[in-house]
């Protein structure tokens, strides 16, 4: 699954692209903001689980590796570490 932090991870789409390749190209991704909260998802994960935007990450989701990612602040220090 992958994890964009709003603000610390922008990504730009090619000219003539949209937003919506990504749900084409990465259908489990979700989006989150500097708190944790959910912006947006892939319309694969709602297979999974049903989330509504505001919701919190932590509440839904659990990071098993590496321990002790419980907070958007644990989370941003392992950035561009694999998670599970």
């Amino acid at each position: 699954m992958i994890l964009a932090m709003e603000k610390l991870l922008t990504y730009q789409f090619p000219t003539g692209s949209s937003p919506h390749a990504f749900d084409v190209l990465c259908p489990n991704h979700i989006v989150l903001n500097g708190a944790g909260q959910v912006l947006g998802h892939g319309p694969s994960v709602v297979k999974y689980i049903r989330l509504g935007l505001r919701a919190d990450f932590f509440d839904h989701f659990e990071i098993r590796r590496p321990r002790g990612i419980s907070t958007m602040t644990n989370l941003q220090t392992a950035l561009g570490t694999p998670l599970r």
